[in-house]
């Protein structure tokens, strides 16, 4: 009825590997959807329709096929990389660049499919490997993205009965991306173009229905470091002024 009604669903096959995760309590025990699926879910959360657009162009993006999922801390123990490689859905292990690295991500075989653990990095950059002993597996640890995980909310993909999900709160998710726009190399056009084309449309939104959630996040990014608050203030120049301006006088800057 959702769909028929005009609700944001997801492919079949994206629905599959996301309904897999959820029986295997990965959501459960708190890991959190980020990235463009996230970005989908905001629409049904929201109460809106994404430019379709953009969700044209998204699809067609390698980055649209993948499922990162964020490790915020330790709950109920998942054994996720079993689960996967005996789902009978054709999950590998993609091999890290460091060969002497556990892997992070499982992809079906044949396809572009896969499932990529992220966890929060803290202290000195590092490229190690993460272990998340009660998930089974390890994680790529990833600068700036304990932001997103100190505002977890519920949300719903559209796929059959339905897949309950957690995602980062809307408006730290809009100000995350502007930061991801700047750290990307400047050959990524694509998926830079992608991450301040989703802060826009978010912003629009959460400016006129719910301008709390940007004050609070706003509010968040203080104790984030003089580079975050660089690069946002980056990301806010880059998008549309009109936008940019709406955003200022919400936060008050």
């Amino acid at each position: 009825m959702l769909l028929a009604g005009g609700a944001t669903g997801i492919p079949a096959n994206e629905g599959k590997v996301l309904a897999l995760l959820e029986r295997s309590g990965v959501f459960l025990a708190g890991g959190v959807v980020v990235g463009t699926l996230a970005f989908r879910a905001y629409a049904n959360m929201l109460g809106i329709v994404w430019h379709s657009e953009l969700q044209t162009r998204d699809i067609d993006l390698p980055s649209d096929h993948r499922f990162p999922i964020v490790i915020p801390r330790k709950r109920k123990p998942v054994q996720l990389a079993e689960i996967l490689l005996r789902s009978g859905m054709g999950f590998l292990e993609v091999p890290a660049l460091n060969r002497k690295s556990p892997s992070t991500k499982f992809r079906i075989r044949g396809e572009d499919l896969s499932v990529e653990l992220l966890t929060p990095m803290l202290g000195r950059d590092t490229s190690r490997p993460i272990e998340i002993a009660w998930l089974g597996a390890f994680a790529e640890p990833v600068r700036f993205i304990d932001y997103l995980l100190e505002d977890i909310q519920p949300a719903v993909l559209l796929y059959k009965h339905g897949i309950l999900i957690n995602v980062p709160a809307p408006g730290r998710f809009a100000f995350h991306k502007l930061v991801v726009s700047q750290r990307r190399k400047s050959s990524d056009h694509e998926k830079i173009k992608r991450d301040l084309a989703q802060a826009e449309q978010l912003f629009s939104v959460l400016v006129d229905g719910r301008p709390g959630d940007l004050i609070l996040a706003y509010e968040a990014t203080e104790k984030m470091g003089q580079k975050f608050h660089a690069q946002l203030s980056s990301g806010l120049k880059s998008i549309a002024p009109e936008i940019h301006e709406l955003v200022k006088n919400v936060v008050g800057i």
